[in-house]
């Protein structure tokens, strides 16, 4: 039984033939091929020593058929009616069609071709998903919530005939809200004055103007509005940080805290009234601040 088996490798090595590459051609693991030739067929897996010995001999050059018949006879597989073992197909082996075992190297190949693919359809995915939200949020209509909601409305101060005390703070008084607007042709440049507005930070401003000429507007960070104003002109600053005022040559800022709103009444000498007014649902959660009055 054993001479059958060297004569195998007897005649491999006849024609030159190297055990490197059998293994290279047939892909048969190298121990495989060297437990054929040292008889050791039972170290191959259960159900395929014949398929592997089957390639071997095809591979060395021998008929196939003659040599599987010599086998058949040693192992005592062998039929009194010259039947091959074999002639039952798939009959003692499994039915493989003469193929090998799954290709490793093919099925590591076509893992990583899958993994990229996937990949590739993830980051078109939310590629997607991100173009989608981007144009909803630009559909939307972005609407400005005007200060005068959300600040703590003034108390009336009492009608006071004889003015109002310097340095004291109170609402307009009835003349200031009925200030009737003098003609243009009847206004004397001399009794004008240039207000110029910084922003600080990004605030929203209101003017009233003659007492009645209102006008809101938002200053973003670093831009500046002058204004030509004639005997007073009232501001209101949502952020009581975020303007600096020019009156005169004079520059003043940090009119309050961030969360708090200031209102300036100015004329020609400068800023004659200043008035510190809380917002509602302090953010910060500390005490509201009195409101605070000056006037120069």
């Amino acid at each position: 039984m054993k001479e059958f088996y060297q004569n195998l490798k007897r005649k491999r090595e006849e024609r030159n033939i190297g055990l490197d590459e059998i293994h290279r051609r047939t892909r048969l693991p190298m121990p495989y091929l060297k437990d054929i030739e040292a008889g050791r067929l039972e170290n191959l897996p259960e159900g395929y020593q014949r398929l592997y010995l089957k390639r071997y001999i095809q591979e060395i050059g021998l008929d196939t058929e003659a040599v599987l018949r010599d086998y058949d006879v040693l192992t005592g597989k062998f039929t009194p009616q010259g039947e091959s073992p074999m002639a039952p197909e798939g009959e003692g082996e499994p039915d493989t069609a003469g193929e090998l075992p799954i290709n490793l190297d093919a099925a590591h190949k076509y893992f990583w071709i899958a993994v990229a693919v996937l990949a590739v359809l993830a980051a078109a995915y939310f590629t997607y998903a991100y173009y989608t939200s981007e144009q909803n949020i630009q559909g939307r209509d972005i609407v400005e919530i005007p200060i005068t909601q959300l600040v703590e409305p003034p108390q009336a101060a009492p009608a006071n005939p004889a003015g109002t005390p310097a340095g004291q703070d109170s609402s307009l008084s009835a003349n200031e809200g009925s200030q009737e607007m003098t003609p243009a042709e009847e206004i004397n440049p001399e009794e004008t004055f240039l207000v110029v507005i910084q922003a600080l930070e990004r605030t929203w401003i209101r003017e009233v103007s003659g007492g009645k000429d209102t006008t809101e507007y938002i200053l973003s960070s670093g831009t500046s509005r002058s204004v030509r104003a004639y005997q007073q002109l009232s501001l209101r600053l949502g952020r009581a940080d975020g303007v600096s005022v020019t009156v005169n040559n004079q520059t003043r800022a940090g009119f309050g805290a961030p969360n708090q709103v200031a209102d300036l009444l100015i004329t020609r000498e400068g800023i004659s009234r200043q008035r510190i007014l809380n917002v509602r649902n302090n953010p910060t959660g500390e005490e509201p601040a009195q409101e605070n009055a000056a006037g120069e």
